[in-house]
């Protein structure tokens, strides 16, 4: 029983490295049995088609996810500037001096939790707000929810930001979609754009299955597209990056955090 106990746990703390162990030893195996048989009738390439076979199974795709990736990351990702901040002031003259970070319209204030710490408000459109506070009443941020499910923060009271993820694809490619909107307009002010991979390729997301072989292709999994080196166009506009850019849209009045 305790032999079983230490199998299973040898299991579970190895993750996909047991099972890949297995499929390797298997696919060594019958490739040797496949050469030995080969061999007695003649086919000395048995065992290398057998092998071929294996390596095939785990490794088809790796090329063309790695492919795809490096195409999205060199023609559709990167950091674009619709409307620079200047141009933003000179057709809204005034109202830069009046937006509070994070502040959020009193009026419309649901319920108040924690204190005061947590307040939750829902705007005439239907955006729902949860505002964060420290002890003294400083803002610690606030996200909202619109009634059709896009999630986000809001920075102040014009600008807001939001994400916007995309399911993967058959090819295990995922893309996060970062915009700075004018809330009141509607207006992209800034958006940013990079992609991922993994193998797992659902767009709803599972659970690891170590019985699907997909799921033991940790190769696959590749995070954001590299950024290169510092300074890099693509990610940076006028020496703003999305981060840096969001932070001053937040804080008209120069009080960046």
């Amino acid at each position: 029983m305790k032999l079983l106990k230490g199998i299973g746990g040898f299991i579970v703390l190895s993750g996909p490295l047991f099972f890949l162990l297995v499929y390797f030893i298997i696919a060594v195996v019958l490739s040797i049995i496949a050469a030995r048989q080969g061999a007695k009738r003649g086919k000395k390439r048995w065992g290398l088609y057998t092998a071929l076979v294996f390596i095939l199974i785990m490794f088809w795709d790796l090329p063309l996810v790695l492919g795809t990736r490096w195409y999205q990351c060199t023609n559709n990702a990167g950091f674009t500037v619709h409307k620079t901040l200047e141009q933003w002031q000179q057709a809204n003259p005034g109202v830069a001096e009046t937006l509070i970070p994070s502040k959020v319209p009193e009026q419309y204030l649901v319920k108040s939790e924690q204190g005061g710490l947590e307040k939750f408000y829902r705007l005439p459109d239907g955006m729902e707000i949860k505002a964060r506070f420290w002890k003294g009443g400083k803002s610690q941020g606030a996200s909202f929810k619109r009634p059709d499910g896009t999630k986000g923060y809001w920075l102040n009271q014009r600008f807001i930001w939001e994400t916007f993820y995309t399911g993967r694809n058959w090819q295990g490619i995922g893309s996060i979609d970062e915009r700075i909107i004018d809330s009141q307009t509607g207006q992209v002010m800034a958006q940013y754009i990079d992609f991922n991979s993994s193998p797992t390729w659902s767009k709803r997301g599972r659970d690891w299955n170590p019985i699907n072989p997909q799921n033991l292709k940790f190769w696959l999994a590749h995070g954001k597209c590299p950024k290169g080196e510092f300074p890099n166009p693509q990610w940076l506009v006028d020496g703003d990056s999305f981060i840096s850019l969001k932070k001053k849209f937040k804080h008209f009045d120069g009080e960046i955090q």
